[in-house]
């Protein structure tokens, strides 16, 4: 009988653990929550806005974060935007979401975004930042797992007033949140939403604040519940005013930030019982089977990280400089436009978007996905793909150190990864006054390497390419140094051309037609799993077995 009643509860436990959870019928949550600030001004007291010259602003800084179930998302610039998805049903295009627009109606997916835009230009009426966070599913099984979303954005400046006397801050907000939740949905008892805003000042010079802008309405937190059908909606746009008085003897620093968060509590899902019961058999078994589980899941998880499949691949592009052949002493700007960072693994989708626009302006970006990702510049710790760019003083007129960097890598042990970074800019638009030959010099580095464990594939690649185009008759002549063009597959030889100097001189160019000027390149890293994730249900059945067999050893050795 003592035997007996140690032994009926386990079986009986691990008999509910091997079965699949139940799924709910009817629709699960809808949620939008969104924050946006516009036109940050500051004001002289005859209400003209000054501008940034005028308060001669420095020392500026912004940055932005999405995250989607701590996947994480970066950007650090005044201008650009950082974003992130999750589910089954992400549009493909992500960048750019307004309110009320980019969004299906219907789907299974929770999103993070937050983007800036030169908010530290005063004089200019488009200067924003919003961040934004939404949640939808319809099925609450393959949701489950998508707990939460946050984005939050923030930045700074130092200023010295002009004159003594009162200056007005002002901006218009936007708030806008739409949840629903149906009634009856066991697997989501709580929802909330929050959204936080403050702009303080401080003086500088002896520490102490005085402004602070922190609007209740922009400050809330909102909770829902299932257990009836419950919706909350708010949507406004108003002007927020502060004055305060300012020495011009003093620097003064602003420094202000917006988050958006929207949260879930679910019932306990079928991992969280997973480790329950692996809790329960511990506390049940003896001394002796501690130790030998212990160890086995150690070197279950060392085996797994010992049999990943690796790729990645980098690529750099440093000094790059433009003129006319018969003006040496000319330099032409480097094209402006967007680069992209995509990462991808067991279905999950991140990524963001920065802006090579500003002169002289430093960007960073960074996107990891999966449940190996470590903040960078740390290795990632296993399934997980990650994607870096940065760039500075690009469009500079000194591009002695100008630079734009990318990087790809990607790790698989059970899941499939893949990371992208690519740089596609807007083309250079120009026209010559008398037949002349355009010289691009620059360096380059590329690099790739990739390893499969057993016979399961992985790649690295990076590809380069300038395109000159007449846009009058079509024709196109391309450099594409084969040094930066690579691809090396499992099994190949890691590559690393080392830096290298490069130069390209246009075929001749006739005055009259309009010219274009193409910068495209990229890498990317791809894994597969090196060993295939084992099915739930045969899991479950080994570990019956397993409980069964420790039963009948107990029982022998009675």
């Amino acid at each position: 009988m003592p035997l007996l009643s140690r032994l009926v509860p386990v079986p009986l436990f691990c008999l509910l653990l091997a079965l699949p959870p139940a799924a709910c019928a009817g629709p699960g949550a809808y949620i939008t929550n969104i924050l946006q600030l516009d036109a940050p001004r500051m004001l002289a007291p005859d209400g003209r806005a000054y501008s940034s010259e005028e308060l001669r602003i420095r020392n500026s800084a912004g940055s932005a974060m999405s995250e989607v179930n701590r996947e994480q998302t970066w950007i650090y610039a005044p201008t650009g935007l950082a974003e992130g998805c999750l589910g089954t049903d992400c549009p493909a295009d992500r960048v750019g979401f307004r309110p009320g627009e980019g969004l299906p109606a219907t789907g299974n997916f929770v999103h993070a975004g937050a983007e800036m835009y030169r908010m530290f230009d005063l004089s200019l009426a488009e200067a924003h930042q919003y961040v934004r966070a939404d949640r939808y599913f319809e099925d609450p099984e393959p949701a489950r797992d998508w707990i939460q979303a946050r984005s939050w954005s923030r930045g700074g400046f130092d200023f010295q007033p002009p004159a003594a006397g009162e200056i007005t801050f002002a901006f218009d907000v936007m708030r806008y949140l739409d949840m629903r939740v149906a009634a009856g949905t066991p697997d989501l008892p709580v929802v909330n939403a929050d959204s936080e805003f403050w702009l303080t000042v401080t003086d500088v010079t002896i520490g102490y604040d005085v402004l602070r802008i922190a609007p209740e309405d922009l400050n809330t937190h909102v909770v829902l519940h299932s257990d009836r059908d419950s919706a909350q909606y708010e949507y406004f746009v108003r002007t927020v005013v502060e004055t305060a008085y300012f020495d011009p003897a003093r620097v003064y620093h602003v420094e202000l930030a917006q988050n958006v968060f929207i949260g879930l509590v679910p019932e306990p899902s079928g991992a969280a019982l997973y480790v329950a019961g692996l809790a329960l058999l511990a506390l049940l078994g003896r001394g002796r089977w501690r130790r030998v589980a212990a160890g086995g899941s150690l070197a279950l998880l060392c085996s797994g990280l010992a049999q990943a499949s690796t790729a990645a691949a980098g690529f750099e592009l440093r000094m790059p400089a433009l003129h006319l052949a018969g003006a040496p002493d000319t330099a032409l700007p480097m094209p402006s436009g967007p680069a992209t960072v995509v990462t991808e693994a067991d279905g999950r989708r991140g990524g963001g978007r920065d802006f090579v626009e500003e002169p002289d302006l430093h960007t960073w970006l960074y996107s990891c996905t999966g449940t190996g990702c470590a903040p960078a510049p740390s290795p990632l710790a296993g399934d997980a793909a990650a994607a870096f760019e940065e760039t500075r003083n690009l469009r500079s007129a000194d591009t002695s150190n100008a630079f734009h960097v990318m990087t790809a890598e990607a790790v698989s042990t059970a899941q499939a990864s893949h990371a992208l970074a690519e740089a596609s800019l807007y083309p250079l638009v120009f026209t010559v006054d008398s037949a002349d030959a355009l010289v691009l010099s620059f360096q380059g580095r590329a690099t790739a390497q990739a390893h499969a464990a057993r016979a399961d594939d992985a790649s690295a690649a990076v590809s380069f390419a300038v395109t000159l185009k007449n846009n009058s008759t079509g024709a196109e002549s391309t450099f594409a140094p084969a040094a930066l063009n690579r691809t090396v597959a499992a099994g190949e030889a890691a590559y690393d051309s080392g830096l290298l100097a490069f130069t390209m001189t246009t075929p001749l160019l006739e005055p009259g037609p309009l010219y274009l000027l193409y910068f495209d390149y990229a890498v990317s890293a791809a894994t597969l799993p090196a060993v295939p994730e084992p099915a739930p249900l045969p899991l479950y059945g080994a570990g019956l077995a397993c409980v069964l067999w420790l039963a009948r050893r107990q029982r022998s050795c009675a």
